[in-house]
């Protein structure tokens, strides 16, 4: 490797993330799409060519700015639904339609629209250009092919996909491709809330003194270090503010995942400074978020209440009754708080809110007889909240049932972030 080549794919992510923050326009918005595509396509064939290449983690980086460009102008909702197909980022170096979707891009930035490419994002796996009309019921479109093949093959598999998430989004009930049953979407009126400004403190501590633990809310605390070394002091601290709490989830944030879960927003567009984002971004800073998921209990209404938690390794489901009858909801809620800085008060009512709602659903789809099992996903950020099964590519999480923190801090010393597993279960002795 050359001297300095890891300074050089830095300087150029840099400059990359420097662009990223400088989009005011339509058009600024696609000249940096271009720039990102051409760096993609520089660090690609390195990337493919050897496994332990600089290029691999610059090339995961530089698309963290694509989803970021993604999570800027859709709603989340949106998100999930082009999220809803098999594989990971589409290779571009060796596309030979990729410079016809960069042309049909251009037409539309001519025309004032803000365009996102879905191959330079992990989280956009349908269509090749979202014109974003509207970040709740943005145009979905395809580029190239021959007509003949609209209805067959890939081709006709993309735009079957296409057309049933625009009538979900334009309806709010759909049957998505090889679904027996409806997805409905539920809106609820609660924004959520988040702990950016202890996040913000976390991360410029963890900057200026190497390591910091900040709790942000009872059962809610977020650890940053800058060198790894310093884990085991940073959660010592953070562990002396736990006390009373009845189960430790801890969340990792990682960048260099290889297939990021499309329902967390990237760091490149949280709510927090450019600088603590860029310092998370290059991993010069790694941050965890220690949450009691047994804050969530407590009540919304008279009518709702989450009265228990179901687990054994990870919370499965968040028990709820409404009306006097039990629900069961989504494990996923936790990830909001975890991954998504969601509060644990502002995450709570929203369950509750949407819990309310489902029982009231009443669908109006040609096919659809009473009675007939729904798929519900919310336009907030809660989604599957009458599921209990976790999603096929769940974040990184660790579950520790008691306060045992030292095997979970030897196991984050030995694994390199990028080679890490998608769960890695903590239990004490």
């Amino acid at each position: 490797m050359p001297p300095g080549h890891n300074d050089v794919l830095r300087e150029e992510f840099v400059r990359m993330f420097d662009q990223f923050e400088a989009i005011d326009s339509p058009w600024s918005l696609y000249e940096f799409q271009v720039a990102l595509a051409d760096a993609i396509r520089r660090a690609e064939p390195a990337s493919f060519a050897e496994g332990s290449s600089p290029q691999k983690d610059h090339l995961r980086r530089l698309r963290r700015l694509g989803d970021g460009v993604a999570w800027k102008y859709l709603h989340p909702h949106v998100i999930r639904q082009l999220a809803k197909n098999d594989g990971g980022s589409a290779p571009i170096s060796v596309q030979k339609g990729f410079n016809r979707t960069l042309s049909l891009a251009e037409r539309y930035a001519k025309d004032g629209l803000e365009v996102v490419i879905a191959d330079l994002t992990t989280c956009i796996r349908v269509g090749d250009v979202i014109v974003c009309t509207d970040p709740e019921r943005p145009a979905i479109l395809e580029s190239g092919g021959h007509p003949a093949w609209n209805s067959r093959g890939r081709k006709g598999r993309q735009h079957r996909r296409g057309r049933a998430i625009q009538e979900l989004l334009h309806i709010g009930a759909g049957f998505l491709d090889g679904q027996a049953t409806p997805v409905v979407t539920v809106e609820i009126s609660i924004d959520s809330e988040h702990s950016w400004p202890a996040l913000e403190k976390a991360i410029t501590r963890a900057i200026n003194e190497g390591f910091a633990a900040v709790s942000h809310s009872p059962g809610d605390m977020i650890v940053a270090v800058e060198n790894v070394d310093d884990t085991a002091t940073a959660l010592k601290q953070a562990a002396e503010s736990m006390a009373g709490w009845r189960r430790v989830e801890l969340g990792i944030i990682r960048v260099l995942e290889h297939l990021p879960d499309p329902r967390i927003a990237p760091p490149s567009v949280w709510a927090t400074s450019a600088a603590s984002r860029l310092a998370v971004l290059l991993s010069d800073v790694y941050v965890a978020h220690l949450v009691d998921p047994y804050q969530f209990l407590g009540r919304y209404s008279d009518e709702s209440a989450i009265v228990d938690i179901r687990a054994v390794h990870d919370v499965e489901s968040f028990i709820a009754k409404v009306h006097e009858s039990e629900l069961e909801l989504s494990g996923h809620f936790l990830d909001d708080v975890l991954f998504g800085f969601s509060t644990i008060d502002s995450t709570r009512k929203r369950m509750l809110a949407f819990a309310q709602e489902t029982t009231t659903i009443q669908p109006d789809m040609p096919g659809i007889a009473p009675g007939d099992v729904l798929r519900i996903d919310s336009v907030e950020d809660a989604v599957r909240a009458v599921s209990a099964t976790r999603g096929p590519n769940p974040p990184k999480f660790v579950s520790i049932p008691g306060t045992v923190l030292e095997d979970l801090i030897s196991r984050l010393r030995e694994r390199p972030e990028s080679d890490s597993p998608t769960n890695l279960e903590v239990s004490s002795d």
